[in-house]
């Protein structure tokens, strides 16, 4: 091939969606079941400081947390995160983003089945 799977991709998607599935192919999710409850909490807080719109910007950890942290981390995450905004992480991310990008993160596990209500 003439060029890597990762250029292809930033060279026929837009920047946002590129780095969320470059990011997912080249990462392994962890499979421990078992929650770090200070990094859920700690990730939450950084999520609720940095507001929604920074989600994507500069070198935010919230694409590496989605696509390398076990799938009870990220509940526990989201849990957390509703504890100390009063909203849901996905409903606020529902409402900045939309199209290729909205529909990623609900196929990689951000959708309102996903956290408890």
């Amino acid at each position: 091939y003439k060029e890597s799977i990762e250029d292809t991709i930033e060279r026929c998607l837009n920047a946002q969606l590129s780095e969320i599935i470059i990011t997912l192919i080249n990462h392994t999710r962890d499979v421990n079941n078992e929650i770090d409850v200070a990094l859920a909490r700690e990730e939450a807080k950084h999520l609720f400081e940095i507001g929604t719109k920074h989600l994507l910007v500069n070198g935010s950890n919230f694409v590496d947390m989605l696509c390398r942290r076990s799938i009870p981390q990220i509940k526990y995450t989201y849990d957390s995160y509703k504890s100390m905004s009063g909203t849901r992480l996905e409903h606020d991310i529902e409402n900045y983003f939309n199209g290729d990008v909205q529909d990623l993160f609900s196929t990689i596990g951000i959708s309102p089945a996903f956290s408890s209500q």
